[in-house]
């Protein structure tokens, strides 16, 4: 079982335990909650049906089952790029070291995991900035940025120019 199978195994055990405990309490809203749990169950068995255990693009045939772990990681990451997580709980997730996690993220990525996790965030940022009328706050919450100044700053980085800036030039085109 691979660090991702094994998080959702665990999310959805705990899903469970908490459904049946508000079954048995039954606090006030014990209707609506058990409503919400059944259906990010539902979402959660759907997802792990159609999941895809390795980006096979980013392993060569024979590869350890260290670097499956990795490149799995890295395709989940680009569904859940906007969650707060450290290096070392990326590494967890995949159960290796710190340092072989750095090692072999970087050997498939062609880059290191943070600025990987920026790019993700930033690209989704300026994809939403085009489709989306969302304010610059809303997105930038949405990508998994906390600080206005910390978005902007990379962005104008990655984009040479600000934010509303890009959305008015891509926009007038």
């Amino acid at each position: 079982m691979t660090g991702s199978q094994s998080n959702t195994a665990r999310l959805v055990r705990q899903d469970l335990q908490e459904t049946l405990f508000e079954q048995v309490v039954r606090r006030e809203g014990w209707q609506a909650l058990l409503i919400s749990l059944l259906l990010r169950l539902a979402v959660r068995v759907m997802r792990v049906s159609d999941w895809q255990p390795v980006a096979a693009s980013l392993v060569s045939p024979g590869a350890g089952s260290s670097q499956l772990r990795v490149a799995n990681y890295v395709t989940a990451l680009a569904h859940d790029f906007y969650r707060q997580q450290s290096l070392d709980e990326a590494a967890a997730n995949a159960g290796l070291s710190r340092r072989r996690f750095t090692e072999l993220f970087r050997s498939l990525t062609g880059t290191s995991w943070r600025r990987h996790l920026l790019n993700l965030r930033l690209q989704h940022g300026a994809r939403l900035l085009l489709e989306t009328k969302k304010s610059v706050t809303e997105l930038m919450f949405e990508c998994g940025f906390d600080d206005p100044s910390h978005f902007n700053h990379h962005f104008k980085s990655a984009f040479g120019c600000a934010p509303l800036v890009y959305r008015k030039a891509h926009c007038a085109r």
